[in-house]
């Protein structure tokens, strides 16, 4: 019985070992902004004072206080995205790289970007497929400046020693009025304003045209063979076809102007329509993040409600939407069976030798 009872114990020890081990909680990481940079900037959601520019103990707070108001904003002033800025994140062997995206950087997996959207938005898939690819070049600059993929708002960032990673940042609820608003200024510009200059001017032509086909001149200058007309009648004659010609060449380029034009308010006007059918449209920023030097892009098309927008929105919209990402760690590797077993010898075998001790004593 005490035998049993001793290799109970080993087990029991041995098992209440392995699972401490394995409950222990994952370290939280520490985070450092490059000393040279700063041009990152922390909102604080305090009218008194909104932003604090460059500040790394603002920033770390605003990425680890669990208030989604607060948040840091990477590539604060400048906008043109030729670099990235960005922040380091270390928990145990793990180390993360967060920072903004570069157009170059974009450019090189916009495709991939723009398929997801489109995946997420059925009805715009289907507009997509259907749209020329002038067109398709517009929308795609107004997603981007819509959504400003080079200056990405991070409300929160975690990492603890097991390499798991979370984010939020914060954009738009719902980016389809500010969409509609650069699509609508395209339109007005590039086709409707246009497109109304070419009918008014087709009108013109075709006056022109009407005027001297029903002058009397000219009706009695084509009523009889054009050798039997005077020389100075055939002059006349050849100053009207000029004229009739030149009209005519105005009139091919206006219409063909026209339907071109048509065409292109058609695509705008059926991706208005499919854009209004959807009933929020949610696209992230883009981050992005390198964990032990393998990076990936991060966003998604799915946001939450935050409750807030930023004080210096007079629009209302800012930080409406909270975009959430979250990536596993790698979890402590449990012991093979034989492990335990090779233990639970090592155990017994200096329990033994113990013993033996004992009896010599």
């Amino acid at each position: 019985m005490a035998t049993s009872l001793k290799k109970l114990l080993i087990g029991t020890s041995v098992a209440v070992g392995m699972s401490a081990v394995a409950s222990l909680p994952a370290k939280a990481a520490s985070f450092d902004f490059d000393n040279s940079e700063t041009n990152y900037a922390t909102y604080t959601h305090n009218s008194n004072n909104l932003w604090i520019q460059g500040n790394e103990v603002a920033a770390i707070s605003a990425l680890t206080d669990g208030n989604l108001q607060t948040n840091v904003e990477l590539n604060y002033t400048n906008e043109t995205n030729s670099s990235s800025v960005g922040f380091t994140a270390t928990a145990g062997k793990h180390t993360a790289k967060v920072s903004s995206v570069t157009s170059t950087e974009f450019n090189a997996f916009q495709g991939e970007w723009l398929n997801g959207l489109l995946n997420a938005y059925q009805p715009l898939k289907n507009v997509w497929s259907a749209s020329s690819a002038v067109f398709q070049d517009v929308a795609l600059g107004v997603f981007k400046s819509s959504v400003g993929f080079g200056d990405p708002n991070i409300a929160e960032f975690s990492l603890d020693s097991t390499g798991a990673m979370s984010m939020k940042t914060l954009g738009f609820f719902d980016l389809k009025p500010k969409v509609n608003t650069l699509i609508g200024a395209y339109s007005n510009t590039q086709i409707n304003s246009p497109l109304s200059q070419a009918n008014a001017a087709l009108a013109t032509v075709n006056q022109g045209i009407s005027t001297i086909q029903n002058n009397n001149v000219y009706k009695s200058l084509t009523s009889v063979p054009y050798n039997s007309l005077s020389p100075s009648q055939k002059g006349a004659l050849n100053d009207f076809n000029t004229q009739l010609s030149t009209l005519n060449t105005q009139k091919t380029t206006l219409t063909a102007g026209i339907a071109t034009l048509t065409a292109a308010k058609q695509q705008v006007d059926s991706f208005t329509t499919a854009l209004n059918g959807i009933q929020n449209l949610q696209i992230s920023e883009i981050v992005k993040v390198e964990l032990n030097g393998v990076s990936e892009y991060v966003y998604n098309f799915n946001a939450e409600n935050s409750g807030f927008v930023a004080l210096d929105d007079v629009a209302g919209k800012s930080y409406s939407g909270v975009y959430s990402w979250s990536k596993a760690g790698t979890t402590a590797a449990v012991p093979e069976p034989s492990t335990i077993l090779g233990l639970m010898a090592v155990g017994g075998l200096f329990g033994a030798a113990k013993r033996n001790a004992n009896k010599k004593a």
